[in-house]
């Protein structure tokens, strides 16, 4: 019975909450976070599209670089410049001031047709090796071309070499390895178009390091970071890149001109900055939803108390119930409902008081009448259990009786060759004595008598000494299984003094007994319990099994092993006319036995099943194969003692 109940006023505040403010809550869950996935929605378009646009500018400030870089090459003094350097001077001013106009382009050159550098801006790139472009896989535009080209290289050795020239003074190397080469071949012609009969003279060249564009368009990204910048298939992780997974990120393309080279940037902002506005509106809504719902909750408690007052007064009308308080009570509440109920209450209350009376005779004549049948059949029990004890003290007794007719047979021998060894020795004694009385003692006489000695006394210590042995199995065996203390015992010798002890029987009988696999091997356990049980199977078997007086052959196996889990197995075996198979599931119950017309008490096995499960606290078993006699496993845990050895 539960001693901790739920409060119906906890079960009604926590009904209100959940039927009036849950729904509330999570309404208002619900609406939060649809409003923050608009808000991340709309914060991730509006970062594309800026995304877009830091692009685009890159791509527009690529596009103006390169027609700036054609319309320097049509110049006619820079395609001269090409031929002569006396047009040197115009086409230096032309490299310096598309330097400054495009601040990420790193150096400038005019290369003559020959692949020469003829001017350059800086100054310091005239030492430029254009050769290390020239040998670039991609370097087809240095052939005579009309439009412009771009193309893109990760070699670092030319981006090194770009980076020395255009900014010999800093002694760091770049930190990204990359450039970017536009290049527009110089012609000259007499139109005003380009044609068969225009002359090439060189290429005017610009370089861009992927370190200056990725600070361009980090300078125009605004709030974005850039993460990655992809040119072709060459990937610049810059940066640690956003420290968790809140980021937003997005990621814009282009197409570079002059060029089949795509650049690709990926930017990220934290999302704890795009929404910061949008986590404070949810913190002050948050705050709000909470207030209401105390709000509710407190006075969902006013009205649930007020609702709850008529029931306590018809708890307190139980209580006085329950305490055996049935008179009639005048509480008045305020509601109809409950009050009908104390009504109904103060009917049942006279009622019970009736019916209680009437139930205490009844049960006062029918306690006197269980009393009286109690008392019959608690006598019935101790004689049950009195003629219980008796039968089993009776059915010690005759195995003990058993054990004592062997012991008797087997002792019967020795002490019989003692007494007449005794005889023997008394009638040399005598005619010892009648020489020496007539005087006719000799030396021959007195030999014969010792040799003659000797051997009686020979004899009687044998036999004397096997008498005794057979008197300590038997006194061994019998306070075994008369007492119930465990002690430790060497299995071989243990069985063969079990054993010994019925000989007188089983020769009786002619019963042939063997024993496989005897264990020299000291264990702890109740030896009285083990003996008993094999004195019982085979009793039981010489009394049952073979019960036909023509049976030949008898044969009685058992074998002992100890297994993996210090546990004695003992399998019992006999070739007996066996136990019929209705009869198997009853060979160990009290009382039951096939042999009832024979003395049979019923008795024998049931004590070999008591003993195995209770004395040793282990499990018993049996089968009968047609034809083959009963077998017995009994198996039990025992303490080992010493390392067994197979004998």
């Amino acid at each position: 019975m539960m001693k901790n109940r739920i409060s119906l006023k906890n079960t009604l505040i926590t009904q209100f909450v959940l039927c009036a403010l849950l729904p509330l809550v999570i309404l208002s869950l619900f609406l939060i976070t649809s409003f923050r996935n608009i808000q991340i929605e709309a914060q991730i378009d509006k970062q594309q599209a800026l995304s877009n646009s830091v692009i685009l500018s890159t791509q527009f400030a690529l596009d103006k670089a390169s027609e700036s870089l054609l319309q320097i090459s049509r110049d006619s003094n820079v395609a001269l410049a090409g031929q002569s350097g006396l047009f040197g001077y115009s086409a230096a001013n032309a490299l310096s001031k598309y330097l400054s106009n495009f601040e990420f382009v790193a150096v400038g050159l005019l290369v003559d047709s020959s692949n020469s550098v003829v001017e350059a801006s800086p100054a310091s790139a005239l030492l430029l090796d254009v050769q290390q472009l020239i040998n670039l896989p991609q370097a087809s535009a240095f052939s005579e071309r009309v439009e412009p080209s771009i193309i893109f290289s990760d070699s670092q050795q030319l981006t090194a070499s770009v980076f020395r020239n255009a900014r010999p003074s800093s002694a760091s190397p770049p930190d990204v390895s990359g450039v970017i080469v536009m290049s527009a071949p110089l012609f000259l012609s007499e139109a005003e178009t380009l044609d068969s009969r225009s002359t090439f003279t060189g290429h005017v060249i610009a370089f861009i390091l992927i370190e200056d564009l990725i600070k361009m368009i980090e300078k125009s990204s605004q709030s974005l970071t850039l993460e990655r910048l992809t040119i072709d298939s060459t990937l610049y992780n810059l940066g640690s890149g956003p420290t968790n997974d809140d980021a937003l990120k997005t990621s814009a393309t282009i197409q570079i001109p002059y060029s089949s080279n795509s650049l690709k940037a990926g930017f990220y902002v934290s999302e704890s900055d795009a929404l910061s506005a949008v986590d404070q509106l949810t913190a002050e809504y948050t705050v709000y939803a909470a207030a209401i719902v105390l709000v509710f909750i407190v006075l969902g408690w006013i009205f649930i108390r007020a609702e709850l007052k008529p029931i306590s007064t018809l708890n307190k009308i139980v209580n006085d119930y329950k305490s055996g308080d049935l008179s009639p009570h005048s509480y008045r509440v305020s509601f109809n409902e409950f009050q009908n109920v104390i009504k109904l209450l103060a009917e049942m209350a006279n009622n019970i008081t009736e019916h209680q009376l009437e139930l205490e005779d009844k049960v006062a004549l029918r306690t006197e009448a269980l009393e009286q049948a109690l008392t019959e059949v608690k006598k019935i029990n101790r004689e049950l259990i009195r003629t219980q004890n008796q039968l089993i003290e009776s059915e010690k007794m005759s195995q003990i009786g058993v054990l004592v007719a062997g012991v008797a047979h087997e002792v019967n021998t020795p002490i019989g060759v003692c007494v007449t060894a005794t005889s023997v020795l008394e009638d040399r004694t005598r005619q010892l004595v009648d020489a020496y009385d007539k005087n006719q003692l000799s030396r021959s006489i007195l030999s014969e008598y010792i040799e003659n000695t000797q051997n009686c006394i020979d004899i009687l210590s044998k036999n004397t000494e096997r008498a005794a042995d057979l008197i300590h199995s038997f006194k061994s065996i019998s306070v075994d299984q008369s007492s119930e203390q465990k002690r430790q015992i060497v299995v071989k010798d243990y069985i063969d003094l079990t054993l010994r002890s019925l000989q007188s029987e089983l020769q009786r009988k002619q019963v042939d007994i063997e024993v496989t696999e005897h264990l020299d091997i000291t264990i702890e356990t109740y030896p009285g319990a083990v003996s008993q049980i094999l004195s019982n199977l085979i009793l039981n078997a010489i009394k049952h099994g073979f019960e036909d007086e023509q049976s030949s052959q008898r044969r009685i196996s058992i074998d002992i092993a100890i297994t993996s889990e210090s546990c004695m197995a003992i399998k019992f075996k006999d070739n007996g006319k066996g136990v019929p198979a209705e009869s198997l599931s009853k060979l160990f119950e009290p009382f039951y036995t096939t042999g009832r017309q024979h003395g049979g008490s019923g008795l024998g096995l049931s004590i070999v099943y008591n003993l195995a499960t209770q004395k040793l606290g282990g499990k018993i078993n049996c089968y009968c194969e047609p034809g083959e006699g009963l077998t017995v496993l009994v198996e039990f845990p025992v303490i080992i003692v010493s390392k067994a050895t197979e004998v």
